[in-house]
């Protein structure tokens, strides 16, 4: 029989639930669903077909990436007689608390396709960015509500954290489905490539195309923006937050900070591991 602690966490996101949700109870599904699965040869891998009849056969490969590719890494070292191989690409499955290195391989992707000159000139802009986020003048701010639009008046260091991840996160999605999603990191390359605007404008022309939502501004307030859509028990494909940041909470950690990375990056302190993980949890 199947096991279904782990399958009800998919359909429901209230606490008392998702408990059940660990990697653990995941993991040990994967033998019973296979006893139930036939696999077919298709272009030399071994795929899985849903069939009603139980025929033992060929071990599979577990080929996918990110979190699955985790499940992948983790499953052939729990059953290693269940698989005949298993790749997780994209997968961490280190899973550590502070994945700061997460936001090095972000830059060193920007290197790859764009060189110096490019890894610079994001670099530049993430430290013009900070200063004038936290500069204490009229005129900067002034600046940077004309440039950036905040949706809220910026009110604390989480607030700030918000804005941080928002900056790097304009970048972390590109780089880490690259050539899957219809813009690249050599789309970005070109974007920046424009010489007529400050590497600041750039990135304020940049954040405007892949963050602001219909409301036309950058989120700011950090229970608006983070917390409310993770508080919420509704199951929709809007609302998938909740389940994820459970998991990593709980078992995972890949709090995706910048503070203290040896990358571009480092300069956007305040997306720290207190504000966008403990805080958070």
């Amino acid at each position: 029989m199947v096991r279904i602690s782990a399958l009800i966490a998919l359909a429901a996101t209230a606490s008392a639930v998702l408990k059940h949700k660990t990697i653990h109870e995941i993991l040990l599904d994967g033998p019973t669903v296979e006893s139930v699965v036939q696999l077919q040869p298709t272009n030399g891998l071994k795929t899985k077909s849903l069939t009603t009849t139980i025929l033992p056969t060929t071990l599979p490969d577990v080929n996918v990436t990110t979190y699955p590719g985790v499940l992948s890494g983790f499953a052939k070292a729990k059953f290693p007689n269940n698989f005949a191989g298993s790749v997780a690409s994209s997968a961490p499955v280190w899973a550590k608390t502070n994945f700061v290195e997460y936001s090095e391989k972000v830059a060193y992707g920007l290197k790859f396709f764009g060189g110096d000159e490019w890894l610079n000139n994001v670099g530049q802009a993430m430290k013009d960015f900070h200063a004038l986020m936290v500069s204490t003048k009229q005129e900067d701010a002034d600046l940077f509500k004309k440039l950036f639009n905040p949706c809220a008046p910026i009110k604390n260091d989480l607030d700030r954290a918000v804005l941080e991840v928002d900056m790097f996160g304009n970048f972390q999605g590109i780089a880490q489905y690259n050539g899957f999603q219809s813009f690249s990191l050599n789309d970005t390359c070109n974007f920046w490539a424009n010489k007529t605007l400050s590497p600041l404008e750039k990135l304020a022309s940049f954040n405007q195309k892949f963050s602001w939502d219909s409301r036309q501004c950058t989120g700011v307030d950090y229970d608006t923006e983070w917390i409310s859509g993770i508080n919420s028990t509704a199951l929709d494909t809007e609302n998938i937050d909740r389940q994820w940041f459970f998991q990593t909470c709980n078992e995972l950690g890949y709090g995706q900070t910048t503070t203290g990375s040896n990358s571009i990056f480092g300069v956007l302190e305040y997306a720290n591991l207190n504000a966008i993980y403990y805080e958070m949890c």
